[in-house]
């Protein structure tokens, strides 16, 4: 399970979204991925891997930001340097 979470938190990052909560955007990704659109047998399976991330919230959202503010201090640093 933990392997899923790992690889979904590194296709979450890889779209560098910043902008709102970033727990709240990484369950809806998560959503979305484990196919939210469809509905078929595997739909429970879904439900219980997202209740095992709410269960883990914390967890989750440490690795969610780990990083983030590295990332972010250095675009803020390449925006404020001057063009050549």
């Amino acid at each position: 399970m933990n392997d899923l979470i790992e690889s979904l938190i590194y296709q979450f990052k890889k779209q560098k979204i910043i902008r709102g909560n970033i727990y709240d955007n990484f369950m809806f990704f998560s959503y979305k991925t484990l196919g939210a659109d469809k509905d078929d047998k595997y739909k429970h399976t879904r439900a219980s891997i997202l209740e095992y991330m709410t269960q883990n919230k914390n967890e989750i959202l440490l690795k969610l930001t780990r990083n983030w503010w590295k990332h972010f201090y250095n675009l803020l640093l390449k925006a404020l340097q001057p063009n050549k």
